[in-house]
């Protein structure tokens, strides 16, 4: 009994110092019915794991507290090393001293609970904003807005054996159309990931100095996108996740940063106490290591169930259901679009915005979805993804319907130019195109993932429908060195070609687009 009485508060502190850490450091309000749902829940589990200690062996005794810290560590140190470290380090003093660690751990992590709860510990906002002084625009250059929507496919690459798909497509296509939009339906990016494909498309094809990690996302760095718009003179504000970096590659009057997976955006959503403290539980899971690792093992097996019994198996997916940041884009977005009714010529709005990217948290009209319904647990059914995908889609269009509209009230009504793409596509794909699966992925993942959005809108632009494959960095390249006034033309340089990347992500071989996908697109037809 002794063991359990001095497991209880040394378990119970652990929980609650790192909870109440995380909690603070996403600046999320401890007094709130979720966070008590939360708390009461790994209240449960901290008793739950104290009554293991009534089992009277001294290498169960072991086990238990070497589990312990290296819990304790890994929850709160971004560093396996250092879990690793600990965790041995115990295991070693419990074997040889045949003492107990458990009072310690109970004075450190209640040490470390009242600190968190004053909060002395770090805090980060879910918006940070920095303006700088600028000289009023004097130049007469149209205003212009630049979103580039992340994972956003093209037009002719929404799959035509989906009947959804097929009726999106005619919608986006007569949306932007009747909105003074050219559309180039055939534009695709030559990178499957956001780190390597936005610093190509912003370079126009050419080298780029970006620093790009899968993990921890890509800092742009100089190029040629940037250095063009302030050459023209324009004045710069910028609205970036934390994920890709912008700011520092450019002079610019603001830098707006949302954090793309900080827990405070759940705050001003109509997710109710029990929704939000399910998001709140798998992101506060998400910190371990370890567990992540254990729920990657698990949804393996359970694909694995799949295949062989021919029915549905449930993942945990915790990595996917612990993100935020689809709604955390889209807020942000929405404070853009009330920002564009004061645009003035001479201004560039540019937005890098982690939507339509999953997780698929909204339907067509905007409004949220139940969390367990973010990730589908069926995602080996394709057209499950796809159809959530696609009501995402709706509502992003119609988030850019509401930027057009707000412009067209703005000072710069009368002169202004809307710049609308992906990076790469949906990524919806029976298999990932990419080198490791070389051999083995179809024509439609290839499309599915390289397929991106391309639209213009600007004055003495037609507007119109182009369905011949370009590039978006080449479309991109055309429309700013023709200094917005030139019409972008897709142009023929020998076969189509992307590049497929390794487990890094990092570019590694050129691959031919599917050629039967090529000649479709080829068809004059359908362009106008």
């Amino acid at each position: 009994r002794s063991d359990l009485f001095r497991a209880v508060p040394a378990v119970g502190l652990i929980l609650a110092a790192s909870a109440t850490n995380f909690l603070r450091y996403h600046d999320y309000p401890l007094l709130s019915a979720e966070v008590f749902l939360f708390a009461a829940f790994f209240g449960m589990v901290a008793l739950g794991i104290s009554a293991l200690f009534s089992i009277r062996n001294r290498y169960w005794r072991v086990f238990l507290e070497t589990a312990i810290v290296f819990l304790a560590v890994d929850l709160n140190a971004d560093s396996p090393i250092a879990t690793a470290v600990a965790a041995s380090g115990a295991l070693v003093y419990l074997i040889l001293a045949g003492g107990t660690l458990l009072p310690l751990l109970t004075v450190m992590f209640g040490v470390a609970f009242l600190t968190s709860l004053v909060g002395l510990g770090e805090t980060r906002s879910s918006v940070e904003q920095d303006e700088r002084p600028s000289a009023a625009t004097t130049t007469t250059r149209p205003a212009v807005l630049h979103l580039i929507l992340d994972e956003h496919i093209g037009i002719e690459g929404l799959p035509p054996a989906n009947p959804e798909a097929v009726r999106l497509k005619d919608e986006l296509k007569a949306s932007y159309i009747s909105q003074g939009f050219r559309v180039y339906g055939g534009a695709y990016s030559q990178h499957l990931y956001t780190i390597h494909a936005i610093p190509d498309i912003l370079n126009f094809g050419e080298k780029s100095e970006a620093k790009a990690d899968k993990n921890k996302g890509v800092i742009l760095g100089e190029n040629s996108y940037f250095e063009a718009m302030n050459r023209y003179g324009y004045t710069i504000h910028i609205v970036q996740s934390d994920f890709a970096e912008y700011c520092s590659s450019s002079a610019y009057a603001s830098c707006t940063t949302y954090g793309a997976e900080n827990l405070s955006v759940l705050r001003d959503t109509s997710l109710s106490a029990p929704e939000r403290a399910f998001v709140m539980f798998f992101k506060f899971l998400s910190l371990s290591k370890a567990i992540r690792d254990l729920s990657i093992a698990f949804d393996f097996a359970s694909y694995g169930a799949t295949s062989a019994l021919g029915r549905e198996m449930p993942l945990l997916d915790i990595d996917q259901r612990r993100r935020t940041s689809t709604i955390a884009a889209l807020a942000a977005l929405d404070a853009l679009n009330s920002r564009l009714i004061r645009a003035q010529p001479g201004e560039l709005y540019f937005m890098h915005a982690l939507a339509p990217h999953y997780p698929y948290a909204v339907r067509k009209d905007c409004s949220l979805r139940p969390p367990m319904e973010w990730e589908p647990l069926a995602t080996s059914v394709q057209h499950i993804q796809e159809n959530a995908y696609l009501e995402q889609v709706y509502c992003v269009a119609e988030k850019v319907g509401v930027a057009v509209r707000a412009l067209s009230q703005s000072p710069a009504k009368d002169n202004f130019v809307v710049i609308v793409h992906g990076d790469h596509g949906s990524r919806i794909t029976q298999r990932p195109p990419d080198q490791e699966n070389l051999g083995k992925f179809d024509d439609a993942d290839i499309v599915a993932g390289f397929s991106t959005l391309f639209a213009l809108k600007g004055p003495g632009l037609e507007p119109g429908y182009e369905r011949r494959p370009a590039p978006v960095a080449s479309l991109l390249g055309q429309w700013v060195e023709g200094e917005l006034r030139t019409q972008p033309h897709p142009t023929s340089h020998g076969t189509a070609q992307v590049y497929l990347g390794d487990r890094d992500f990092n570019p590694i071989q050129r691959y031919p687009l599917p050629q039967g996908w090529l000649d479709t697109l080829a068809d004059e037809s359908a362009s106008r």
